[in-house]
């Protein structure tokens, strides 16, 4: 009796073994062509959407709803100043400013019209910063909200959204 267990669970080792190789074949089938399949189709039955720039541009300023031309420079002309210093060598600024103007049209010309105002307060304001200050980065985040807020007393409302130092040489 013992032999008779032994052969039948013998045999049924043998046909699990074949049927668990047989799943493994099956999977190993389907898997491939489902890889098959799916490179013929990308290959021959999907195309893409063919996308138009021009649309796509339209699109995008539409959504971001941003005007692509509404950014207006006003450059100022490039001059020197002397700067406050405790030490007996003079010192001086050269500078270049650039305004920044707010999304008006008529902020230039208010600019144009107030000129000899903003260059005085503008002198004002540097002659009374000090060396330290000009040469540190927190006291030119200083000095140019005091030109902004300068420039916004002189033409009586605020025109200028930041200030861009293009020259700023300490000598």
């Amino acid at each position: 009796m013992i032999t008779i267990t032994k052969n039948v669970v013998d045999i049924a080792r043998d046909n699990r073994g074949q049927v668990f190789i047989s799943v493994l074949g099956g999977l190993n089938l389907l898997l491939g062509l489902l890889t098959i399949g799916l490179f013929f189709y990308t290959g021959f039955i999907y195309r893409p959407a063919k996308i138009d720039d021009k649309t796509e541009f339209n699109n995008f300023k539409q959504r971001s709803n941003v005007e692509t031309n509404s950014i207006s420079i006003y450059k100022l002309e490039r001059f020197t100043l002397n700067l406050y210093s405790s030490q007996t060598t003079p010192h001086y600024l050269d500078i270049e400013m650039h305004f920044h103007l707010l999304s008006e049209s008529e902020a230039g010309s208010l600019i144009d019209k107030n000129k000899p105002i903003i260059y005085d307060r503008i002198i004002s304001i540097i002659n009374a910063t000090t060396l330290d200050e000009v040469n540190s980065v927190t006291g030119k985040i200083i000095l140019e909200e005091r030109i902004k807020t300068a420039v916004a007393t002189a033409v009586g409302r605020p025109v200028v959204k930041s200030v861009y130092f293009a020259i700023f040489t300490v000598r």
